[in-house]
Parts: structure tokens; sequence; C-alpha cells
């Protein structure tokens, strides 16, 4: 099957895309945004923990299918082909229904990312553009509508091996978004320029490794993700931090329970 020269550190590199990568992809953790509670999003993330253990499976299905099936001329079709040889029909359609449906679940995810950080984040807020709520609408149909075009235009002309670009896609975003994230939740020294910074270098070196053919068999979302983290520990050491008000509303301090979780008023 393809992908068989890859060698352990290529094979250690997209492992570590599709196991810690997920922590920072916007489009998975936008939906929690519409969770009602804090106990209902308890919850979530342990319902959410343990589906992501299913993620272990890809592993041991590539390695059954080079037992069952060694002739297989595209490992795409390797969980599809395992589905037909170990499931009844119906059982069959039901799995690649389920892998199809989590696929448009996240492209709409995507397509809501997308189209709120164009129009809100980038025109709106970034180039200070008023637009009324029509407009805003109008303007977040024409984005969704060119990104669905775009992909469709890839889907309708693949890769070779739909894992590259699935890890290209996966790397670029996390390297870029992994550490703002984790820090931005969990750490109040972060800085504004420090994240700003981490992202801008995270995304520059993983598509530059990646253009350079990924030295050593290493993936892009290792060196981008190294980089990301040393900027933003260091940037955020030497930049002003944010202001003790704001720390204290974003982290829930000094604040009145029934005011927890929402949004501050200067990030309205």
């Amino acid at each position: 099957m393809p992908g068989a020269g890859l060698g352990w550190v290529g094979l250690i590199s997209y492992a570590l895309i599709v196991s810690f990568g997920v922590w920072g992809m916007p489009q998975l953790l936008v939906r929690f945004y519409s969770i009602k509670s804090v106990d209902v999003l308890r919850i979530g993330t342990v319902v959410t923990s343990l589906g992501g253990s299913m993620a272990l499976l890809p592993y041991l299905d590539g390695a059954i299918a080079r037992v069952l099936h060694p002739g297989l001329t595209n490992a795409d079709l390797a969980i599809p082909t395992l589905a037909k040889t170990v499931l009844s029909p119906w059982g069959g359609a039901i799995f690649l229904a389920g892998v199809i449906a989590a696929g448009m679940s996240t492209f709409v995810s995507v397509l809501i990312i997308t189209s709120s950080a164009i129009v809100h984040d980038f025109a709106q807020k970034g180039l200070g553009k008023p637009l009324s709520e029509k407009q805003a609408f109008r303007y977040s149909r024409i984005t969704s509508a060119v990104v669905g075009l775009f992909s469709l235009g890839i889907a309708l002309r693949p890769p070779a091996l739909v894992l590259v670009l699935t890890a290209f896609a996966w790397a670029v975003i996390a390297s870029t978004c992994l550490w703002p994230i984790l820090f931005g939740i969990y750490w109040k020294g972060a800085t504004r320029w420090g994240v700003l910074s981490s992202m801008g270098s995270g995304l520059a070196v993983s598509l530059i490794w990646m253009a350079l053919g990924s030295p050593f068999g290493l993936h892009g979302f290792i060196p981008g993700t190294a980089i990301g983290l040393i900027v933003l520990l260091l940037v955020s050491r030497f930049t002003r931090k944010l202001s003790v008000e704001h720390l204290a509303w974003v982290w829930g301090e000094n604040r009145p329970s029934s005011t927890k979780g929402r949004v501050s008023p200067s990030l309205r």
C-alpha cells in the first residue's frame, strides 16, 4: 500500500498530528459554544473524551488491513474494505453513514468558523467596516459558498492519499492555534503579542518546513508547534500583560456567579 515508506519518524509525526493536533482546532471547539451551562459542559468533556478515544481505531485498522488485504492499491480503501469484509451489508452501510455524517458535521463547523472569522472578526472588527445584520448575513453566505466551491474543487481532484491533505490542514491549523488556545485558557501570563507572534511563527515554520519537503521525514507540525510554543513564552515574557480587570473577568474572579461564563465587555 502507498505510504509504506514513511518510516518511524513519519509515523510518529502523523500520530502526533491526529493525537494532539485536534486540541488546537477551532472547528471542533466551536461545538462547545452553544452549551447552556457548566454542568452540561462537564458532561460534554467526558463524552467527547470517550468518543475521541476511538481515534485509536484507525491505527489498528491499518495494521489489520495490511494482513487481511495486502494487495490494496490505495491506503484510503483500508477502512471501507474492512467494513465490507467483517460487517454485514446493513452494518457496513450504518458504519459508512456515520463516517460521512462526521465529515459533514466537521465541514459545517469549518464553514461557520471561516465565515465568522472573515466577516465578523476581519471585516467588522479588524477593518472597522460597519455592516448591518442583513449585510453581515449576506456576506457570510457568500463566504460559505466560496469556501464550499473551493472544497468541492479539491474533492473532485484529491491527492493520491487523503491522509496527506488531512495532515497538511491539521498541521497548519494546529501550528497556528494550539498554543494560543491552551495558554489562553490555562495561563494568565499570555499576552496579546505573544499569541499573535506564536500564531504567525507557527504557521510560517510549518508551511516552510513542508515546502522544503519535510526534512528528516519530520512533518511540519512538529517544528511548527515547537517554534510556536517557544515564541509565545518568550514574547509574552517581554510584552505588556493584560489588565488585571480583564484577567479577573476572564477567570471569573471577584464577580457574581450569575455572570460567570459571559464574554468580557471589552471583547464585545
